[in-house]
């Protein structure tokens, strides 16, 4: 799992094979994430939790 804030983490996560989340919050060039391109937006690091335990 990468958890990352840019365009640039979601194509070194998709390069890598890992699944992606994302933060909405973060550097990404003043760009929003697209949720499409990820595979959850978590709002907060510790949502993150659940998502990987479940897995």
């Amino acid at each position: 799992v990468l958890i990352g804030d840019s365009k640039t983490d979601i194509a070194a996560a998709r390069s890598a094979g890992c699944r992606i989340f994302a933060v909405p919050y973060g550097y990404n060039q003043g760009y929003s994430i697209d949720i499409d391109t990820v595979d959850a937006l978590i709002p907060q690091l510790i949502d993150a939790i659940d998502l990987i335990a479940t897995d």
